[in-house]
């Protein structure tokens, strides 16, 4: 079996990071890690006494990077750790440096540092090399890669180098144009303060026509600041003014790895296999510390585990490795102290309402072994320092978040700590280097404010630290751990990986397969099923765990070789237009199919395939190359694969198909009018290939078409917005099988619908009213959100929501809303919408529960006496972007008791921004590229609502409210509307 680039890596660093004891060296690096010698003062602001009448604030930086693959050339295949190397890592410690009043800690996870290592010690990147290669000397694959992946460029670098805009227009780059690229990708990527500085600034300011020695000059500098950073941090925390923390090895989601049963205490509904290795939850923190140790100097005694993952088992775990305190954040308090899931209530300006609870540090009482403290970091104040405040200009941003805190030092007591755990990358639509510079002189001026790290916090107040009766099982990101388990794909990945770890187990955990298994554990691998699956990731996942085997001398098992996520589907020749409505008969008819979906295979047996869905049937039509009546040599095999199969990913005489695939149909030119199947297949590692159908479907048959139907009921448990794949074999004159077509990749059908059930509300939305209150301005993108329609209906489970949209929504996805009263006129819940909608119910109307669903997070809303709480639970979304329609189901059990038909609701679609406030698009004077324009001038209450369901003009509705430049705070500030009743 082939050895993959990742495997490689790993295996490079098992000599140190797969072992515990006492060897530390490694085959990544060569050098010897030297530590600064530590700086002697007696004036810096952070060894002076801490007093009680002070609010302290632990700024915790959290730099991560997965482990990145490494080529056969021993080239890493990804740029990412020197790209942020050079544009933030040290930028981020000469800021801290440059600020003497600030104090704050830097988690480095051991994946990061060993790769920084790496780079220090001469390991290069794909990148690096190819910026090296002259353009006049890169093979034609080269000179395509440098075309195509050199245009991802740094943060903010159209605007400083309108070069690259000149070279995105060109239909053809000279070598000139390819030299100027390879060199503007580097320069890129430097921290502006570097860059404009010798020797860069002078290049730089050039902006083109760059040469070889340019190159040179540019490769140097990146090396000379790679080459500094590790120094930088390490100088910083002897200093005392940083404290530097890790993770555990390979940044697992670590309850997880203990115990797979515990995602249900959050998350009762989630999907699970069993995978149980406290084992391996030990090594990976006890290697994660020595890996730190080894890179930094000295034992970090602070910890951040991946995903902020919590349970009392794991806080254990790290006492036992020496470390005193771990980072997580609200959402993980909240059901330690009995609150419920999700956030802490908060007020109508975002407030904390139990401040008292949240901003002091707790301890883990862990009976027989030392007790750690932990810090539970604000979830508001986090979102907004890390994108909310994007697009303010920085001295309001950091006046806002100074106020912020502020005001909680008012509410949370004397010797409260707020704490804030924010990545590195912060989602700004410049550099963000002035915001954090700016954030820091506006902390260090308030006489309020003193910044600490955890360690100083806890010499001065440990020993009045409250403890909790028991850590719950939650994550900073989810009172639960939805982003990494749950769903059908999360549930087959740990599938792979506990029969792969049985495996290891079973042949006595020998130290090369174990610390592959440990890295296969990583938390970056389980959550991209969830957020965005790619079949490169996959796949590359599938071959790690395929090369454990390989360090078992074992041939690695066929259920490796079916992927969980698809292959990139063939482009069909035609998309689905208006919804079929075919008669199954042998008079094929083409008005009968003009809205399926199309795609040419061009073979020389199927030239055309037809797809299309019913409520209850996948309609397929495949158009022959020649007329076949009366031909009984030839015959095709047509695989399908819906959510869930995971049986092969092969034909039967062996060719990949791109995709899982349970069942196969069978058509054969002898009997023509005869479709077998669906019909199960063998599992990959059988070595049965034969199958005996036993099912008939209907089907007409014209001679050089066949049309049929297959039972959606037996392809699993479908739902709207599910993907079927299908991918044909075709065979001729009795001979071998031809390749599985579209050659170009499977076909893919996605199912449309909603619900069987009985609508509770079904409106039409006016075309055309997409625009607010009318007065409103497209973005330059000029994207439509208007709804066409929405539909709530219910089941014996949930409450579903269908969103159907007159367009597609493919490239600019919305934000939606969905509000529920549960008592309608009664006077009760909440009448303002949620934060920044700058809209409410009527005086008497109020909402208990809401939904709000954008391209990356699922959050539930509840009212809580005077505050509102956010949660993340699984729910289930069904997104046909095609078609422009969402479905969005609500567990009832969420909702509580009552009958949803007496329920009064509302809905609303806004721009999605994920540098918003809010992560929605505000409305602004003049649009620019994602937000709409034609806001009063001076106002802060208009609504950014873009379309608001309803059955009627809504331009009346969204602009009754007077305009104020004061935030609202009132349902009386803001715009009113009408819940939606059922008829």
């Amino acid at each position: 079996m082939r050895r993959t680039p990742l495997v490689a890596l790993v295996v490079a660093l098992l000599a140190s990071a797969c072992t515990s004891g006492t060897d530390t060296s490694t085959t990544v690096s060569t050098s010897t890690t030297t530590t600064a010698p530590p700086t002697t003062t007696t004036t810096v602001p952070w060894e002076r006494s801490l007093t009680d009448d002070e609010l302290f604030v632990a700024l915790i930086w959290n730099l991560h990077q997965p482990l990145v693959p490494v080529n056969d050339d021993g080239f890493f295949s990804e740029p990412w750790v020197r790209a942020h190397a050079v544009h933030d890592y040290l930028g981020l410690a000469r800021r801290v440096e440059a600020s003497p009043e600030i104090q704050v800690t830097f988690n480095l996870t051991p994946t990061l540092l060993i790769q920084l290592e790496a780079l220090a010690n001469g390991t290069r990147d794909v990148f690096w090399e190819l910026t090296e290669t002259s353009a006049g000397e890169l093979a034609d694959d080269e000179r395509a890669f440098v075309e195509e992946r050199f245009f991802e460029t740094g943060p903010n670098s159209a605007a400083r180098f309108p070069r690259l805009a000149e070279l995105a227009g060109l239909d053809e780059l000279s070598d000139q144009d390819l030299t100027d690229l390879q060199i503007l990708w580097n320069l890129s990527w430097v921290d502006p303060a570097l860059a404009d500085e010798p020797p860069l600034a002078d290049i730089v300011a050039r902006g083109r026509d760059f040469t070889e020695a340019d190159k040179r000059t540019v490769l140097d500098e990146h090396e000379r600041i790679i080459g500094e950073v590790l120094d930088a941090f390490r100088k910083l925390w002897d200093s005392g003014q940083v404290e530097l923390t890790t993770s555990p090895l390979a940044s697992p989601i670590l309850p997880l790895v203990a115990d797979t049963g515990l995602a249900r205490v959050g998350d009762p509904d989630a999907v699970t296999i069993e995978f149980s290795e406290i084992y391996d939850a030990i090594e990976q923190v006890d290697r994660g510390v020595v890996e730190a140790e080894r890179i930094l100097g000295r034992s970090p005694v602070g910890m951040w585990p991946a995903g902020g993952a919590v349970t009392q088992l794991v806080m254990s775990l790290f006492s036992q490795q020496g470390i005193s305190w771990v980072a997580s954040g609200e959402r993980a308090l909240s059901p330690a102290l009995g609150l419920g899931s999700g956030t802490f209530a908060r007020d109508s300006s975002g407030a904390v309402i139990a401040a008292e609870s949240l901003y002091r540090p707790w301890a883990a009482d862990l009976f027989r072994n030392p007790d750690v403290a932990m810090f539970f970091g604000d979830a508001r104040l986090e979102d907004l320092v890390e994108r909310g405040y994007g697009r303010v200009p920085a001295g309001v941003a950091a006046g806002d978040l100074v106020r912020r805190l502020e005001s909680i030092a008012d509410e949370a007591g004397p010797g409260s700590v707020v704490t804030l755990v924010v990545d590195e990358l912060l989602r700004y639509d410049g550099d963000g280097t002035d915001r954090i510079e700016t954030m820091y002189r506006a902390l260090s001026r308030s006489d309020r404010i003193t910044t600490v790290t955890p360690s100083r916090y806890l010499e001065t107040f440990g020993n009045e630290i409250e403890g909790l009766d028991e850590v719950v099982a939650a994550s900073a990101e989810a009172s639960s751990f939805t982003p990494w388990i749950g769903e059908a794909v999360e549930a087959s990945a740990w599938s792979y990986l506990a029969r792969t770890r049985q495996a290891v187990a079973a042949a006595g955990d020998p130290a090369d397969a174990l610390g592959l298994i440990l890295y296969a554990e990583a938390g970056d691998w389980l959550r991209h099923y969830a957020t965005t699956p790619s079949a490169q990731t996959d796949a590359a996942f599938r071959d790690l765990l395929a090369d454990v085997y390989e360090s078992l001398d074992r041939e690695g098992p066929g259920f490796l070789s079916v992927p969980l996520v698809p292959a990139t589907p063939a482009t069909p020749s035609r998309v689905p237009g208006a919804a079929v409505a075919v008669t199954i008969d042998n008079d094929i008819d083409d008005q009968e199919w003009d809205g399926a979906t199309v795609y040419d295979v061009s073979g020389s047996l199927i030239d055309r395939l037809h797809v299309a869905t019913t409520d209850a049937d996948l309609l397929v039509r495949v158009d022959f190359t020649r007329e076949v009546l009366g031909d009984d040599s030839v015959g095709f095999a047509l695989y399908l694969g819906a959510p869930g199969a995971t049986t092969r990913a092969t034909s039967l005489d062996g060719q990949a198909v791109g995709f899982a695939t349970d069942v196969v149909v069978e058509w054969q030119g002898r009997d023509p009018v005869a479709v077998t199947g669906p019909t199960p297949l063998p599992p990959a590692d059988s070595e049965d290939r034969l199958i005996s159908p036993t099912e008939s479907l209907e089907a007409g048959f014209d001679g050089t078409a066949i049309e049929f139907a297959i039972p959606l009921a037996t392809l699993g448990d479908l739902r709207p917005g599910d993907d079927v794949y299908l991918r044909a074999v075709g065979t001729e004159a009795f001979g071998e099988p031809r390749p599985v077509e579209p050659t170009a990749g499977p076909a893919r059908i996605t199912l449309t619908g909603t619900t069987s059930a009985e609508p509770i509300i079904d409106i039409v939305d006016p075309r055309n009213d997409d625009h607010g209150p009318g007065d409103y301005t497209q973005p330059v993108g000029e994207a439509s959100l208007d709804l066409r329609g929405l539909q709530i209906a219910t089941d014996s489970q949930d409450l579903i929501a269908t969103f159907d949209f007159h367009d597609s929504f493919t490239a600019s996805p919305p934000t939606l809303d969905l509000y529920v009263d549960v008592d309608p006129g009664s006077g009760t819940g909440r009448r303002l919408l949620l934060p920044g909608r700058n809209a409410a119910l009527g005086d008497q109307d109020g909402w208990e529960l809401a939904v709000s669903i954008d391209p990356g997070r699922r959050s539930l809303f509840t009212v809580s006496g005077d505050g509102l709480v956010e949660s993340r639970p699984t729910l289930s979304v069904s997104t046909v972007a095609s078609e422009g329609t969402m479905t969005v189901r609500i567990p009832l059990r969420l909702i509580g008791e009552g009958d949803p038909a007496v329920w009064g609701y509302a809905a609303a679609v806004l721009v999605f921004d994920d540098l918003g406030l809010d992560r929605i698009g505000d409305v602004i004077v003049e649009p620019d590229e994602i937000r709409f324009g034609g806001a009063p001038e001076g106002t802060a209450n208009h609504s950014p609502i873009i379309d608001l369901a309803w059955p009627g003009a809504q331009e009346e509705i969204l602009s009754a409210y007077e305009p104020s430049p004061a935030e609202p705070r009132s349902a009386d500030d803001v715009a009113l509307i009408d819940l939606l009743l059922a008829q």
